[in-house]
């Protein structure tokens, strides 16, 4: 799997994530939409570095990213590609609403 892809992925699952593991979505869905936007900026960007770094160590063979200038250029890119996964999958997953107990 490609960098792009797995990036993809991983911005949509984060929002998948957010929106129905019941802890986590009403954790979330207590903050402003400012802050919920910065949570999902953030960890979009740990993934991104992350992934990075992994590759960097040589942890994890990746076929398009490689540790030199143009792989961080070409990291850059696919954060911004989890980036609107995430919010694209956010809205247009359904969202649930849950009774308080």
């Amino acid at each position: 799997m490609n960098a792009d892809t797995l990036m993809f992925m991983a911005g949509a699952v984060l929002s998948l994530l957010f929106s129905y593991v019941p802890k986590l979505e009403s954790w979330y869905k207590s903050l402003d939409s400012v802050a919920m936007r910065l949570w999902m900026l953030l960890l979009v960007f740990v993934v991104a570095v992350g992934y990075f770094a992994l590759t960097c160590s040589r942890l994890i063979e990746a076929s398009d990213v490689f540790c030199t200038q143009e792989g961080a250029k070409a990291m850059i890119r696919y954060f911004f590609e989890a980036l609107i996964a995430n919010q694209i999958t956010y809205m247009v997953s359904p969202q649930i609403k849950r009774k308080k107990a």
